[in-house]
């Protein structure tokens, strides 16, 4: 679990660092492909580290409906596979 988190803040921080860097060439450049997809993925990176860590949250805190809890922490799986596979 500890490689997880350590991992995904990795990650995370990697890709808000490099997402800053797009959004300024983003600002300077406005014929660059590249900026306004560093734009996106830093925002689907971001989103997937928020679901990941208010899953655990709610894992570790729930005492009913854990079903639901269960079908989040499954589309946070998934997302993260497919942005394996995207990217």
């Amino acid at each position: 679990m500890w490689l997880h988190r350590v991992s995904g803040a990795i990650v995370l921080f990697t890709t808000l660092l490099y997402g800053i860097v797009g959004y300024v060439k983003l600002m300077f450049v406005k014929d660059d492909v590249h900026a306004p997809m560093g734009i996106a993925v830093t925002s689907v990176v971001l989103l997937l580290a928020i679901s990941g860590v208010v899953t655990r949250l709610r894992l570790l805190r729930v005492e009913n409906n854990q079903n639901k809890i269960l079908c989040i922490k499954m589309i946070h799986k998934v997302f993260a596979y497919l942005m394996l596979i995207t990217t």
